[in-house]
């Protein structure tokens, strides 16, 4: 089974593919991947993790973001790297059989902010930061939110960004409601930014304040 599926490209049976200005080397279980091509891809999809276990198996297999959804790579911009390792802990705490991995920030030609190449999960044409097939359970993590509370920033900014973050939950939690067996949970690295969340139309999802 190849470790990486990419969209529109397949070789078969090859174990290098060109693309871009880079190229993919694919071993068996998709362990390295030459950041080069990261960088010149949309999304890459990837191949599911299964359990051995066959009792665990088939407990993620009654999970329906689990058996219709597929776990992708894309690029971020994630800010500070606090941002990055705060998604990664809360994506991976409960993730088994599955393991979200992040990959270099690199700063692409014309942009100031570096990009990172993050692996999240996507169901229902949406992207959760991860999921827990065990307890299935999309989970979504937020870092540094608090800043933008800060009083010498403009209204507009705390405005807009926590308008955004309500919007993204609404979304996120269209996608669950017709899945029966899924739940939905946000994590915030600061307790300050979820009390506001919640104030702003936040309630309509469960959230928990988790520092690291």
């Amino acid at each position: 089974m190849w470790g990486i599926l990419f969209r529109g490209v397949f070789a078969g049976g090859a174990r290098t593919v060109a693309i871009g200005t880079g190229e993919v080397i694919v071993t068996q279980g998709g362990k390295k991947i030459a950041i080069e091509a990261i960088k010149g891809m949309a999304t890459i999809v990837l191949v599911k993790e299964v359990s051995k276990d066959k009792t665990k198996q088939e407990r993620c297999n009654k999970c329906e973001p689990y058996t219709l959804g597929n776990k992708h790579l894309i690029k971020r911009s994630m800010g500070a790297e606090i941002n990055t390792v705060y998604q990664y802990k809360i994506a991976n705490l409960s993730s088994y059989p599955l393991t979200f991995k992040s990959y270099t920030p690199y700063i692409a030609e014309g942009n100031k902010k570096a990009t990172t190449p993050i692996e999240e999960w996507n169901v229902g044409a949406t992207s959760f930061d991860g999921l827990w097939p065990m307890e299935c359970i999309l989970v979504e993590a937020k870092g540094q939110y608090a800043q933008f509370l800060d009083s010498k920033k403009p209204d507009f900014l705390k405005t807009n960004v926590y308008r955004d973050l309500v919007l993204e939950a609404t979304r996120q939690k269209r996608v669950i409601i017709g899945y029966k067996t899924a739940k939905l949970t946000w994590y915030f690295y600061e307790d300050m930014a979820r009390n506001y969340f919640i104030l702003q139309g936040g309630g309509i999802i469960t959230s928990i304040f988790m520092p690291l």
